[in-house]
């Protein structure tokens, strides 16, 4: 007896074009998962590749009961790095440090006028208009300046021109020198 296609490769295999798969197996749904980009078609390819890239985020809100714990690691862990990252690149020097209690604290904010919020496309600046509302010492800095492109200096690991050769040859000479008046005091 085998066991039944798991909730979520049901939903995946759904997802990506699979007609029958309520019906398949534990075994048959990995193997078709597996098998899904053997195509020789590279339209075919192209499109189910595209399709996977949107379940990422389709599949929380296709089937939020299925992803709940997805979804309640996004919030607690990815996003707050996201709308750190945004606010940074957005304004610098606040006179309060932004910190990840009060991005979650933002975030749960948000939660309890809107479950899905965060599924907007502008989600940071609704962030951040929040952020702006609770923590306004987080963003009472300036915009940050454009860094210019650093000038490179090559420096060159050949000494300049001439300068080894003199070196070398009044070494020389001091040495001749040297090894004469050795030669003649010792005699």
């Amino acid at each position: 007896m085998s066991r039944s296609a798991t909730p979520k490769q049901i939903a995946y295999l759904s997802y990506m074009g699979v007609s029958n798969a309520q019906e398949l197996s534990f075994e048959s749904a990995s193997a078709a998962i597996s098998g899904l980009f053997d195509s020789s078609d590279p339209s075919l390819y192209g499109q189910l590749y595209e399709r996977q890239s949107d379940w990422i985020t389709e599949r929380f809100v296709l089937h939020p009961d299925l992803y709940a714990n997805e979804i309640q690691r996004m919030l607690d862990e990815e996003l707050p790095e996201v709308f750190h990252a945004y606010v940074r690149g957005r304004m610098v020097g606040a006179s309060e440090k932004l910190t990840k209690i009060k991005i979650k604290k933002v975030i749960s904010s948000l939660l309890v006028e809107d479950v899905q919020w965060w599924q907007s496309r502008d989600k940071k600046e609704i962030f951040y208009q929040r952020l702006t509302e609770l923590y306004p010492a987080c963003v009472d800095g300036c915009m940050p300046e454009k860094r210019s492109t650093p000038k490179v200096v090559v420096r060159s690991k050949l000494p300049p021109k001439g300068s080894g050769c003199i070196v070398v040859f009044c070494g020389l000479i001091f040495s001749i020198v040297f090894l004469a008046f050795l030669t003649i005091t010792n005699g």
